[in-house]
């Protein structure tokens, strides 16, 4: 694979540890304790990707294939990448609203430097 895919897969990877709370399940088990904690499934969740160059458009392709729904935005925004892999473009500020999961895919440069941040 390439390095584009690891990073996606990667980033899917870190989501589905966080969701189903895998670190502290560990440690839990470790511990001799074995407690049962609510876990978030990400299928039907909706995942908000900011950039949809090669990492975030890898990224929404895996993200579909595990059910979620995928919504992005983008700089500049291809229809025809967004038909393809199956999600939609929508504002910024509706993608923070509307995502339970957000992944960032810009590079930091003066145009992207503080576009997430407190208000």
């Amino acid at each position: 694979g390439t390095a584009t895919e690891s990073v996606a897969e990667h980033t899917l990877a870190l989501m589905l540890a966080t969701a189903r709370k895998i670190p502290q399940i560990d440690r839990q088990v470790k511990d001799g304790k074995w407690v049962r904690g609510l876990v978030t499934q990400l299928c039907g969740k909706t995942l908000g990707i900011i950039g949809t160059g090669l990492i975030g458009s890898h990224l929404a392709t895996l993200a579909k294939g595990i059910g979620m729904n995928v919504v992005a935005w983008t700089f500049h925004p291809s229809d025809e990448k967004a038909e393809t892999i199956g999600f939609r473009y929508i504002s910024l500020e509706q993608l923070l609203r509307e995502s339970d999961v957000v992944s960032i895919h810009l590079r930091l440069s003066d145009q992207t430097k503080g576009l997430i941040g407190r208000k």
